[in-house]
């Protein structure tokens, strides 16, 4: 997320993309796979990793040169009253 933008989104003036561009658009040409799921294990004698889909499912075997292992979040939502709305 680009933050000085977060303005401009806010008020129609930018669209999304160029707040937030997604990870696999700004890396296509570099030969960097994006690979989203939930971790499972790391064999770095082997160079693999060890990842289940983010559907759940099976667990894939990927080998890999380099790897950069990314968490998650979410956005934390207090139990306030009306918080939702806005």
């Amino acid at each position: 997320v680009f933050l000085p933008m977060l303005y401009d989104l806010v008020c129609g003036d930018v669209s999304e993309w160029e707040v937030a561009p997604r990870f696999d658009e700004l890396l296509q040409g570099t030969g960097v796979e994006v690979v989203r799921g939930e971790f499972v294990d790391i064999d770095p004698d082997l160079r693999e990793l060890r990842v289940r889909g983010p559907e759940g499912g099976g667990i894939e075997v990927m080998p890999y040169d380099r790897a950069v292992l990314a968490l998650g979040g979410q956005a934390a939502r207090p139990a306030v009253k009306g918080a939702l709305s806005f």
